[in-house]
């Protein structure tokens, strides 16, 4: 069954639902690794590194909530209708902030995160909880598919017409750059598991809506690249 049409086999709200369990699970890791740092030293008084993990906590919650609400009221598979909600934001200061809100996830396999920008100010029109949705989902994908202790590196550039974002890691890819933004369904043999695969497709779908366009680079590495118009 693999390579099987999601759309064949999952009805529009369960393609609903599936997206929005995949879009939950990055925020919800983050939170389950920042506990599992403040359970640690849960014998001793918080002191204020303690009190930074609970308020990411929250925060993370919080996003997710938003993730639920805003989903349900303007995602429409069933029309492919996107509703965005743009304002004008500093680029390089929004990814900053969401590697923040994030970095927890990096824990468990001791990873480090790089990010290089020779600009600054730059301010793009975007709706921000969409393009946070999109840089949670490649980080999150990063981290994932990136061996212990490497480093993920994240690249802002840009040229006359459009900023870049471009995240980088070491690992493996099976699947062509081009099958990478494609919806996937893989079963499992003797099981009724079914496996969605719709982050990437999610990101393209989003960075398309923006005016944008995303692409994959397969080789040694494997690097992601979108773009938004300024």
């Amino acid at each position: 069954m693999n390579g099987f049409n999601i759309e064949k086999i999952l009805p529009d709200s369960e393609t609903m639902l599936a997206m929005l369990s995949h879009d939950l699970k990055t925020p919800i890791n983050a939170s389950i690794m920042a506990i599992s740092l403040l359970n640690d030293k849960k014998r001793s008084p918080l002191n204020t590194y303690q009190k930074e993990i609970l308020d990411n906590v929250m925060d993370s919650m919080k996003y997710s909530k938003v993730l639920i609400e805003d989903i349900l009221d303007r995602y429409k598979f069933k029309n492919d209708i996107y509703k965005l909600n743009k304002t004008y934001i500093d680029f390089v200061d929004f990814v900053n902030s969401i590697i923040n809100d994030v970095r927890y996830i990096f824990a468990e396999k001791s990873q480090k995160i790089t990010v290089i920008s020779d600009i600054e100010n730059i301010n793009v029109l975007i709706d921000t909880l969409e393009i946070s949705r999109v840089i949670h989902n490649l980080i999150s994908n990063s981290s994932k598919y990136a061996p212990p202790k490497s480093n993920i590196v994240i690249r802002i550039f840009e040229n006359k017409r459009n900023v870049f974002f471009s995240i980088e890691n070491q690992g493996n890819c099976k699947l062509s750059p081009f099958q990478m933004f494609e919806k996937k369904v893989s079963t499992y043999n003797n099981s009724k598991t079914i496996s969605v695969g719709l982050g990437l497709y999610i990101v393209k779908r989003i960075i398309n809506a923006h005016g944008g366009d995303v692409f994959a680079e397969v080789n040694n590495t494997i690097r992601v690249t979108f773009n938004l118009p300024k």
